[in-house]
């Protein structure tokens, strides 16, 4: 686990430094608008050194070419919507299609015909996909949140066999990004860094809840949705909001855009630029008063119970 995840750190720094510079001779840039905080164009290639720096520790890792395979189509997809821009819907069966070798894999028995179990683990990726790509609206906020999923469903896994690796790699990868995404950034994810990170965080989701016994991976992922919290109920609260304001069309919602997502709304309540990412990072993280629940193993309903309340303690309070 140690040398696949101090590899991702070692690659991400120059590949990251090397993708800004890239981006500023070819023009793939975020240039300043009403509903963004930067006042000066920022490279988009994030994505590019954290991708470059994933492989490179799953490759030590010994990761399955399949995974390595889905993360740069994955990638690509981004860098064209960075470069061109796809419509909401395009971008969302691209997704779907690049996901479902992996999909196949690793979503868990759940009781129920395989089909059903691969819808239900296609439309748990694409959301957390989606969730992690919304939260991605303020400096450091994404990568943080990614930080604190990763190393949480690293610990669901036990950090052993290839979930554990693949946690460690994520959040190695995340951290050395963050030197560059800190407020103020120098570089950001873009749709293609914010996709690749929504990805891996939903796969290790899937197999954390695949390692359980028979009829536990409903169970577990309602862990891993305890886990993933903040994105998730940021990504349904918000498009709630926008439906109940007179969004309708499932299309126009997915492609609306607004200044209602938690950082934001951080922002909004006080916080400086600095400690947003810290505060929403904070709130992936189960409550200290929620200790005397069961956690880790323990029977189907008791782990539903709790995590469940996890998730809703954890959530954003109603002044965000």
């Amino acid at each position: 686990m140690t040398v696949p995840a101090l590899t991702a750190f070692a690659v991400s720094v120059p590949s990251t430094w090397l993708a800004a510079r890239l981006a500023y001779r070819v023009g793939l840039l975020d240039h300043p608008g009403p509903r963004k905080i930067h006042h000066r164009p920022v490279p988009l290639a994030g994505g590019i050194g954290v991708a470059a720096a994933i492989t490179a520790g799953l490759l030590t890792a010994g990761a399955e070419p399949r995974l390595l395979a889905v993360t740069w189509a994955l990638v690509c997809v981004g860098l064209v919507d960075d470069a061109r821009g796809l419509r909401a819907r395009t971008r969302l069966g691209a997704q779907a299609v690049a996901t479902l070798p992996a999909v196949l894999v690793y979503t868990p028995s759940l009781g129920a015909p395989r089909p059903l179990e691969v819808v239900v683990g296609l439309l748990w990726t694409i959301g957390v996909i989606s969730a992690i790509n919304c939260l991605d609206c303020s400096d450091g906020v994404a990568g943080s949140v990614t930080v604190a999923g990763a190393l949480a469903l690293g610990s669901l896994a036990g950090w052993s066999g290839p979930a554990g690796q693949t946690a460690a790699v994520l959040a190695a990868a995340a951290a050395a990004f963050l030197l560059f995404n800190a407020p103020p950034a120098r570089c950001f994810l873009g749709e293609a860094g914010s996709t690749l990170l929504g990805f891996l965080l939903a796969i290790l989701g899937l197999a954390v809840a695949r390692a359980e016994p028979p009829g536990g991976g409903l169970a577990a992922m309602f862990a891993a949705g305890a886990v993933l919290a903040v994105p998730v109920l940021d990504f349904l609260l918000v498009h709630l909001r926008r439906f109940r304001g007179g969004c309708r069309r499932l299309a126009d919602l997915m492609a609306s855009a607004a200044t209602d997502h938690l950082p934001h709304r951080l922002r909004r309540a006080g916080l400086n630029p600095g400690s947003a990412p810290r505060s929403a990072a904070a709130r992936s993280q189960p409550p200290e008063r929620l200790r005397f629940l069961p956690a880790g193993r323990g029977c189907p309903a008791q782990r539903s119970a709790s995590v469940s309340l996890a998730a809703c303690l954890s959530a954003p309070s109603g002044r965000f």
